[in-house]
């Protein structure tokens, strides 16, 4: 599966810190951005 491919092939904590620490960020950065666009 790839859930086992992914744990054994990356350190631990590398997953949540690369892939939801993007996606967290993105979100981050949307909403702030969407902020402005509506101060503006």
């Amino acid at each position: 599966p790839k859930n086992n491919f992914l744990n054994d092939n990356l350190p631990k904590g590398h997953l949540t810190k690369g892939l939801f620490g993007t996606f967290y960020r993105n979100i981050i950065f949307i909403k702030y951005y969407i902020d402005i666009c509506d101060k503006i």
